[in-house]
């Protein structure tokens, strides 16, 4: 194996490292995640979305603990509702 394939074959395994991490600080499964945020894009509107109001409402419906999936979302770059779908939606679409 060459230097080039060396450094390609690392990439790929710290790349991987950061999805496997990724994946174990969640606090919910990916399918309530997709769940999440297709309630929030149903839901949302130019009313709502500045604060956590949805989300609280999808946690109360399915029985989560708002708290923590709150503290998730506001690490991982979510201020509100709107931010869920911008900034932590995105982030799914590697898993």
């Amino acid at each position: 194996m060459n230097e080039k394939d060396k450094k390609k074959a690392l990439k790929n395994q710290f790349k991987q490292q950061e999805l496997n991490a990724f994946r174990q600080s969640l606090p919910i499964s990916v399918d309530l995640f997709e769940q999440l945020f297709d309630f929030l894009d149903e839901h949302l509107d130019q009313e709502t979305g500045v604060d956590f109001s949805l989300t609280r409402k999808f946690c109360d419906e399915n029985d989560l603990n708002f708290a923590t999936l709150q503290a998730w979302l506001i690490q991982n770059g979510a201020g509100d509702d709107a931010e869920v779908l911008w900034n932590v939606e995105e982030q799914f679409e590697k898993l």
